[in-house]
């Protein structure tokens, strides 16, 4: 409940509601760690999948509660097909914005981490996308995407569930 933006004091409320005792607050962050673990393990991990030559990149914006505000927080999301035609997501980047310096240093953590052989990158108009493109991954060309479509054939709108 709480990752899904539920405060700490309605979790309260609901788990005695549901089984006549409160989970404490501490007891809630304990919990939430666990997965934050894993979560981080995941978006650092090495890419070992060989050559990733297509590169399919979006900026997506979320609500996010930052201690009981919302507000709009951008995520860069990378999506590759890599030698034998797989799918794979490569990483996501919470708090970035869609500006070239963002991308650039989005795109260096993902070849820091191992992102190879990178023909085509596929994103939509985003202007500090394309000249971080241009910047990280020279040898790579660049194809705006179509809106509606889904990677492979391109992205736009979001990429897909």
């Amino acid at each position: 409940m709480y990752l899904a933006g539920v405060s700490v004091r309605r979790v309260e409320d609901i788990t005695e509601a549901l089984w006549g005792s409160k989970v404490s607050p501490a007891t809630i962050s304990e919990l939430n760690k666990k997965p934050y673990i894993h979560i981080e393990d995941w978006r650092n991990r090495p890419l070992q999948c060989g050559r990733y030559p297509y590169v399919y990149v979006d900026g997506i914006y979320l609500r996010r509660n930052w201690g009981g505000e919302y507000g709009n927080v951008a995520i860069l999301v990378a999506i590759a097909v890599n030698e034998d035609g797989y799918r794979e997501v490569l990483g996501a980047a919470e708090g970035m914005k869609e500006d070239k310096a963002s991308w650039v240093n989005f795109f260096q953590w993902l070849r820091s981490r191992g992102l190879d052989g990178v023909k085509l990158i596929v994103g939509d108009k985003c202007l500090g996308m394309l000249e971080a493109v241009g910047e990280v991954f020279p040898e790579a060309k660049y194809q705006r995407c179509h809106p509606g479509s889904s990677p492979p054939r391109g992205c736009g709108g979001g990429f897909p569930g």
